[in-house]
């Protein structure tokens, strides 16, 4: 049978944006339900909102309590997953204590301390930790403190990492501590020994599409731990500029046996949530509630939406303007009762379940 998918969000945003957590709170069901496969059961509080952004201006307290009192304490309601953003410089450790690029006023950070800085501020809300730029066999070696020179292998990383989450679950921090790490393409599966979560891709749908992953001894088959552990790997699509793709793309993460999805428009540089966002939760419902469906099925489903979105725009339009402000071939198709397909037995409208 196939997997049952859920979304896990990488919530990239800063203040200000309150709707869209308001969508992905939607979206995880309401409070004190478990979230059902194929709805948001996995949230990553990025940078937008990280400590120091709020502790360095003057109104740092009231925006921490906005997350919690508007973000957190919803999605906990939720029972969804809550992992704070540590960027963790793909192994290098000479990196901390450079010129943020994002920000040349402040300087980056080490591991240790953007964790006590989440956990200073949101105490309480948090499950766990996001361990973002994480291994990967591609990279050059590094200089560290002592000006030696680092090899970034295999054990190093294996040793790095290790250490970062020995010392994370051991720590006095609140909360169950739970590890996501970010290692895509990352073939070893002592991974899954530091975290309890791992992204194994990152990239468009046409990098996913190849069945043969390009692996750092080149390319070949993908490691067999990938379809082994559903509900501990993940995938996030990039770039995704139509609902053709994401059907595409969500199917073959289906195929793979991959339990976690998150697929959207905007660029790997700043994600954000994508324009068809509730229909990616319906496509992941629908997938879910009929695991034998094909692609016919799925057009069907993506077909009658966009009728659905169609139709409560009229709707709207007419109660606020009345009928006479749509063109006249629109109050002509309005007349012909056959206009609006029937929806596919088991469609999950957005927003429905």
């Amino acid at each position: 049978m196939a997997v049952q998918q859920g979304l896990i969000v990488p919530a990239y945003w800063g203040g200000g944006q309150q709707a869209k957590w308001d969508r992905v709170i939607d979206k995880a069901g309401p409070a004190g339900a478990i979230p059902k496969a194929g709805s948001v059961r996995r949230v990553v509080v990025g940078y937008g909102y990280a400590a120091r952004g709020y502790t360095n201006v003057a109104d740092g307290p009231t925006r921490v309590q906005t997350l919690i009192q508007n973000c957190l304490i919803p999605l906990k309601q939720r029972q969804v997953e809550v992992l704070a953003y540590i960027a963790s410089y793909n192994g290098d450790t000479s990196q901390p204590g450079r010129p943020d690029p994002g920000d040349p006023t402040t300087t980056l950070r080490t591991v240790a301390d953007q964790i006590d800085d989440w956990w200073q501020h949101y105490s309480g809300y948090l499950d766990g930790i996001y361990l973002d730029q994480g291994p990967q066999l591609d990279l050059g070696p590094f200089l560290d403190a002592n000006g030696h020179l680092v090899a970034r292998d295999d054990t190093y990383f294996h040793t790095y990492y290790s250490g970062i989450a020995n010392s994370f679950r051991a720590s006095l921090y609140t909360g169950p501590k739970r590890i996501a790490l970010g290692a895509a393409l990352f073939p070893y599966d002592w991974t899954l020994q530091v975290a309890d979560e791992v992204m194994i891709f990152e990239g468009k749908p046409a990098e996913y599409s190849d069945p043969h992953p390009i692996l750092p001894s080149g390319s070949g088959p993908a490691p067999a731990w990938w379809s082994q552990n559903p509900d501990r790997v993940f995938v996030v699509l990039h770039d995704v500029s139509n609902l053709s793709a994401l059907v595409t793309s969500v199917f073959r993460a289906r195929d793979r046996n991959v339990g976690y999805v998150f697929a959207t428009t905007t660029s790997s540089t700043r994600y954000d949530l994508p324009t068809w966002f509730d229909e990616e939760v319906g496509l992941v419902d629908t997938l879910n509630k009929h695991p034998n469906a094909g692609v016919a099925f799925i057009d069907d489903h993506l077909y009658y939406i966009t009728n659905w979105y169609i139709t409560n725009w009229l709707v709207t339009r007419m109660a606020k303007h009345g009928s006479g402000s749509l063109p006249p071939f629109v109050r002509r198709a309005l007349r012909w009762p056959g206009w609006l397909p029937k929806p596919p037995v088991g469609l999950i409208l957005p927003g429905k379940s």
